[in-house]
């Protein structure tokens, strides 16, 4: 209950902006990157807290649901006096309001694209930006398995007896264009695509069993102009192109992927003179 009372405290606590983006469950714009944390970090505070307060009050849905059965069977197997039949009474009553809790933070849940890969990528451009310069960023923060991101839906021949469909997603959830602070330009996309196979099967007593398998790809690109006057590049152009391709039962974790082909792109590259160091403290121009 105490994790229910902090998401709704963290909720009603949220600006005017941040509820926009809460309901939209996208980011998109120009901005300093300054801003656009200012905007996003209650919400990855709420998003925390309400992934803990949902399966809280699911497991609790769940636990008043089967012990107000268990007591109404009981109840009635033994005859028991009406008063007895207030306690299971109370224990739905509980088990309707956390399943009402738990689709109330399940509207307004985001992605966990969101606390573990926007927010600590954006804290590494906000330390290594150019702090005049604006962030342009694109964030979908729905979830990877919606309408509008589905691919492709067939039917598999499963052979004995057993029926599969396979349904593909393509999520591009992330893209930005940032300056870093040597003035090299910076561009990066995060798409995800999820194939998911749901197989049906009736065994020999009738009874129907299903069974589900996700497999994800997450693709990082990213492209970094380097300064001329800075640096001296691997090959005649001057912007780097590298791309990884992330594959696992989960989606990846963390943005250290996405980094790594940026210090990859500085390290096929020769200095030639250190660029001047910028202050932290510049206002964007």
């Amino acid at each position: 209950m105490l994790k229910l009372w902090s998401a709704w405290s963290l909720h009603r606590a949220l600006g005017p902006e941040q509820r926009r983006v809460l309901d939209a469950k996208k980011v998109e714009g120009t901005r300093p990157i300054a801003e656009l944390l200012a905007i996003l970090r209650p919400l990855g505070r709420l998003d925390a807290t309400g992934n803990t307060a949902r399966r809280q009050a699911g497991g609790g849905a769940i636990g008043c649901g089967v012990a107000a059965l268990v007591g109404g069977w009981i109840g009635l197997a033994a005859s028991a006096p009406a008063p007895f039949f207030a306690v299971p009474a109370a224990l739905l009553g509980l088990c309707v309001g956390s399943t009402l809790a738990w689709r109330s933070l399940r509207r307004i849940d985001l992605t966990d694209n969101l606390i573990h890969v926007a927010l600590p990528l954006l804290r590494v451009l906000e330390e290594e930006g150019d702090p005049r310069s604006m962030l342009t960023l694109k964030l979908d923060l729905q979830r990877a398995d919606v309408a509008e991101k589905l691919v492709d839906r067939k039917n598999l021949d499963g052979g004995a007896g057993r029926k599969i469909v396979e349904t593909l997603y393509r999520d591009p959830w992330l893209a930005g264009r940032a300056v870093l602070a040597d003035g090299a330009r910076l561009t990066f996309t995060a798409v995800d695509e999820i194939r998911e196979r749901r197989q049906t099967r009736r065994n020999p007593r009738g009874k129907v069993k299903t069974k589900t398998k996700r497999r994800f790809w997450r693709t990082y690109r990213v492209a970094v102009e380097l300064p001329a006057e800075h640096y001296a590049a691997e090959t005649p152009e001057a912007l780097a192109k590298l791309s990884r391709v992330e594959k696992a039962d989960a989606l990846p974790r963390d943005p250290l992927p996405l980094l790594d082909l940026v210090a990859e792109a500085y390290r096929r590259a020769t200095l030639k003179s250190p660029p001047k160091p910028l202050s932290k403290r510049a206002m964007p121009s």
